[in-house]
């Protein structure tokens, strides 16, 4: 019987307002889990960096607190243990998860993913990445929304330019 391989959907999501990868992996996992602005995330991780005295905002007593703050639960080490993010996300086709991987070559976390929906969503694709640390994102919706950004735009400026122009208007009469 020949063995049935799973691959789990990729999403391109990079928040990076440049569109670069630039080792911001944290940042871009923890603001698409939470649907949070990517520069709200950094200016947190770096609050928290601070706080704790940390070296960078992508070590653990930094991203740990953000995610405890906001009710991540930490996963048994039996929900991931020796998978790769495509096996992760065959065994959890729903909710949000924030996976801690690495080459299995190198032994050691080096990455930072969104697991959505059993879909890996990030900047770039290490579905063959293996998992060495799991968190579930409770209380996260994860409908599928039909907003259109622009069409939020849009209405917020036309009611920015109705409320400038009432204003005006009020002013001279």
């Amino acid at each position: 019987m020949k063995d049935t391989v799973i691959d789990a959907a990729f999403h391109r999501y990079n928040a990076n307002s440049q569109d670069k990868n630039v080792g911001d992996c944290v940042k871009r996992a923890l603001s698409y889990a939470y649907g949070m602005d990517y520069n709200d995330v950094g200016r947190i991780l770096n609050r928290i960096k601070n706080e704790v005295g940390s070296i960078a905002y992508n070590v653990y007593n930094t991203y740990s607190r953000f995610l405890k703050a906001r009710g991540a639960v930490p996963l048994a080490k039996s929900e991931y243990e020796g998978m790769t993010e495509d096996e992760f996300c065959a065994k959890h086709p729903s909710g949000v998860y924030i996976l801690l991987t690495g080459t299995a070559k190198s032994g050691h976390q080096s990455h930072m993913v969104c697991i959505f929906n059993g879909d890996i969503v990030d900047s770039w694709n290490s579905s063959d990445y293996v998992v060495y640390e799991g968190w579930k994102i409770p209380n996260v919706s994860t409908e599928v929304s039909d907003v259109v950004w622009e069409d939020i735009e849009q209405e917020l400026n036309t009611f920015i330019d109705t409320y400038i122009e009432e204003s005006i208007n009020k002013k001279y009469h």
